[in-house]
């Protein structure tokens, strides 16, 4: 595993290396105040990527996983390889119904939601969105079965397609109308490319199945799921969300610099956890030492990875933003150096999140979740009021703490604590 998890990463380092060179490439050119902007509608739009998948990539990880790692399939044979055939297209139909129905809201509410002119902008950043919605469950096929290279391939393919747009953009003008629609047109040209790549790997059609009956069984399973990603992402997101009702563009520049480094670092439980999560489901039910195996390796990669990242953030911080922002964003350094703990809480709270989700216990993870969104609603509020961008970044940190130990609390209460650490030689209850 920890070759797979090495070859995702570098993966998702790629990717989003290309992705962080264009937020770099937007924060030079279009200033603190521009750049606020387009993080304020990237942040409406990645709210509503959930809306569009709605927990359904996990809902299909959790399914190929059994089939080719619990279920005595192997991924080569025609049984496994029909069968994975019918989830992904009954997978794909739900997605393309999904993204339909949120692209209508999104249409209808778009002048609501944008505090400014042009409320077009959001709704090309939302089909920038989709495009990457429909890449990343692409790369979950391939996580599904182990095709790292046919992940890059979709990854390289994806980010040129989204470099042209972006160029073409703004060649005919440095709008943020135009950026937003280089942006969009080279996702959505990625989302065709990955989808082809993707047929031709694994030869999974791109006609979609309309299974309704299919799809409210997995709703209905995923339903915990989704609403506690929808109210996770809406919470971490919170302050930039809040902050134009209550300072200037500029500041919101600043907050936005560094919490886009903030959302980088989630590459790292996203990667690590798309490669355990089949094994972990797989095994959870058949294999007690092999659950806790990998659970002490994913356990092991978190601390080194949390050491890392606290020490770099917070000894570097200021390096770090001058060196890929420039000197005009140094206000971002506390903003920065604060997420950085966030960034650590959140590893940990990731992993306990799938094995809230192995052990059937989501719904009552939605409960410590839903209360966490409530008090981060509060929180935010109140520190922005007082300290604005930084009082919006310490209520984060205390958002995720709180959920952090709600969930320890909650997992030794019900005595699934222990299944983390399963004893030699004994069998899941």
């Amino acid at each position: 595993m920890k070759k797979l998890f090495a070859s995702r990463l570098s993966i998702d380092i790629a990717g989003r290396t290309v992705a962080l060179a264009i937020i770099i490439f937007l924060t030079r050119h279009l200033g603190a105040a521009g750049f606020g902007k387009l993080a304020f509608g990237l942040s409406i739009v990645n709210i509503a990527y959930l809306f569009c998948e709605f927990g359904i990539p996990q809902i299909f990880l959790k399914e190929i996983g059994e089939i080719n790692f619990g279920g005595g399939l192997s991924p080569g044979t025609a049984e496994g390889l029909d069968r994975g055939k019918i989830i992904w297209k009954e997978t794909l139909g739900l997605k393309f119904s999904l993204a339909a129905l949120t692209f209508l809201f999104i249409l209808a509410f778009s002048r609501i939601l944008w505090p400014w002119a042009e409320p077009s902008i959001l709704i090309l950043l939302f089909g920038f969105m989709i495009g990457n919605n429909f890449v990343d469950f692409c790369h979950q096929a391939c996580n599904a079965s182990n095709k790292i290279g046919v992940s890059a391939a979709i990854m390289i393919s994806h980010r040129v397609f989204l470099l042209l747009g972006l160029i073409a953009a703004i060649l005919l003008s440095d709008r943020l109308f135009s950026i937003a629609a280089g942006l969009c047109l080279g996702s959505l040209l990625g989302c065709a490319t990955a989808l082809l790549i993707v047929r031709g790997a694994f030869g999974y059609p791109l006609r979609p199945r309309w299974n309704p009956g299919v799809w409210v069984r997995w709703l209905k399973i995923s339903f915990p799921l989704s609403s506690i990603g929808i109210i996770i992402n809406t919470y971490i997101r919170l302050g930039l969300l809040l902050l134009p009702w209550f300072v200037a563009d500029r500041e919101l520049g600043y907050f936005a610099a560094g919490h886009k480094l903030f959302e980088t670092g989630y590459m790292v439980p996203s990667a690590l956890m798309a490669i355990a999560l089949p094994r972990l489901a797989g095994s959870f039910k058949n294999s007690p030492e092999g659950f806790g195996h990998i659970i002490r390796k994913v356990i092991l990669l978190i601390l080194l990875l949390s050491a890392a990242w606290l020490a770099g953030g917070l000894l570097f911080g200021r390096l770090i933003i001058k060196t890929i922002y420039g000197p005009a964003y140094l206000p971002s350094v506390p903003i920065f150096q604060i997420l950085v703990l966030v960034n650590v809480l959140s590893l940990f709270n990731v992993l306990l999140y799938y094995a809230m989700f192995i052990f059937d216990l989501l719904y009552r993870q939605l409960l410590n979740v839903a209360m966490v969104g409530l008090l981060s609603g509060v929180l935010t509020v109140t520190l922005i009021n007082r300290a604005g961008a930084i009082g919006a970044s310490w209520a984060l940190v205390i958002t995720e703490g709180v959920l952090l130990t709600l969930t320890v609390i909650t997992m030794i209460r019900l005595g699934k604590w222990r299944l983390l650490f399963p004893a030699r030689g004994t069998a899941n209850p």
